[in-house]
């Protein structure tokens, strides 16, 4: 069982596409993992990125960060970013006041 402080990320590309899955806690000191597989994926110039957060048990505020400044780097590439995630990212996200799509 994931620690609680503890991030697991797996990724995957086809084409110009990338899936990225993350397990466990989105935070200050775990993001960083998933900063870099994202930022290789918008080098990559990605078109589509699923981001599939069903399995984040907790998020907190560098987490929620994570996720909208991926959302607004996908805007400013044209990226389609496919967000899927359970209760726990679509409460933090949705307590931050903070819309995903501009």
């Amino acid at each position: 069982m994931l620690e609680r402080q503890q991030l697991e990320v797996f990724h995957s590309q086809s084409d110009d596409s990338v899936v990225i899955q993350c397990h466990g806690w989105m935070g200050a000191n775990t993001c960083k993992d998933l900063l870099r597989v994202l930022e290789a994926a918008f080098e990559r110039r990605v078109q589509r990125l699923r981001l599939d957060l069903c399995h984040v048990r907790g998020i907190d505020e560098a987490g929620i960060d994570c996720v909208l400044r991926t959302a607004q780097r996908c805007r400013q590439v044209g990226a389609i970013l496919e967000l899927e995630s359970g209760s726990v990212v679509r409460d933090a996200l949705a307590m931050s006041g903070q819309p995903l799509s501009a």
